[in-house]
């Protein structure tokens, strides 16, 4: 296995059961770091003091030009540390979260304190086994109904902060898609989204840690190699508009609308938060997932989807769910000593 794709790997019964703490929240690091991120930019640096772990903004790797107001970046952050509390849920440990401790430290987002209070969980079912196993899947999804019981787990996350909404109907979900479809048509426009992005587009043999391979693009390895040159130039959601209404229309069973009561930094924390487990979930029932984020990201696209889907929140995740006979590879990962400051 490649180095940039090695974290992927990791032995969830390798946990060093006789190691100290550090050694222990450094492990769990290694579920934090799998979480998805806005081009798969991976925008956090983590510190572990005492027994916290802390994320910051790595200001490198975060999206100016594309996200300027860093919601993508809170709910990447909020992803990965619904990551770090699955894991220490498994290993036995406790969490106490805190959202912005300094107020005048706009790159320190959270302080996760960490306390052992039971053992190592034996429950094959737990959510810690989805983490290595979770991938974007932008293809073609199964004509075929959601579990019951999937729809019944996501259904109880919704809470005063967070709203869930699963859409099926198909007639409203053709008119999402024609928003979705429009914002990414008008994000791409814009010359210094596709250069941003540029940067982040590799090729199929990339050795780069960071960034989004062809092939998590649907690209052949030929094309990959010019993909990025591309995607500078051209507005290439112009080009394909025809394929991916088909795909949003025709082979989407089901979008995922997550909604913040607080149009905030915290509320697109816990946004994320609530994606990622409910990604997670998919991936424990064998359903796919892929973010479409221009939808609730771009202008105010997000009032369209907000009055469509009827959400009584602002919309700021999401997603198509679906079967897939479709097995995607993972993208590349920075290894914990990459984002360990």
């Amino acid at each position: 296995m490649k180095e940039n794709y090695a974290p992927w790997a990791i032995d969830i019964n390798s946990f060093p059961e006789q190691g100290g703490l550090r050694d222990q929240l450094k492990f769990l690091l290694g579920f934090v770091l799998l979480a998805p991120s806005g081009h798969n930019s991976q925008p956090w640096s983590l510190k572990i003091i005492d027994k916290s772990v802390e994320f910051w903004v790595n200001k490198d790797r975060s999206l100016a030009k594309s996200d300027p107001e860093r919601r993508q970046l809170s709910i990447a952050m909020g992803c990965a540390l619904e990551n770090l509390i699955t894991a220490a849920d498994f290993y036995g440990f406790s969490c106490d979260i805190v959202y912005f401790p300094l107020n005048e430290e706009k790159d320190f987002f959270v302080k996760a304190s960490l306390a052992r209070t039971g053992s190592t969980k034996n429950d094959s079912n737990h959510l810690i086994f989805s983490i290595p196993n979770r991938r974007t899947n932008r293809g073609k999804y199964e004509d075929k109904i959601l579990s019951q019981e999937f729809i019944e787990k996501i259904s109880k996350i919704s809470n005063s902060e967070t709203e869930v909404l699963l859409i099926t109907d198909k007639e409203i979900k053709e008119q999402l898609a024609e928003t979705v479809n429009k914002a990414q048509i008008e994000s791409m426009d814009s010359d210094s989204f596709r250069e941003e992005l540029s940067h982040y587009v590799k090729s199929n043999f990339t050795k780069d840690k960071v960034g989004m391979p062809g092939f998590t693009l649907g690209l052949p390895a030929p094309i990959s190699l010019i993909a990025s040159k591309l995607i500078k130039k051209i507005n290439m959601s112009r080009k394909s508009k025809k394929q991916d209404d088909a795909l949003l229309k025709l082979h989407t069973p089901a979008f995922i609308i997550i909604g913040t009561r607080e149009d905030n930094q915290i509320g697109w924390v816990k946004s994320g938060q609530a994606f990622e487990r409910i990604w997670l979930i998919a991936e424990s029932f064998g359903i796919s997932c892929a973010p479409l984020a221009s939808g609730v990201q771009v202008g105010d696209y997000h009032k369209q989807v907000r009055e469509v889907a009827g959400v009584t929140s602002t919309p700021r995740v999401f997603a198509r769910v679906g079967y897939s006979k479709m097995i995607p590879r993972h993208s590349p990962r920075l290894a914990v000593r990459d984002i360990l400051i």
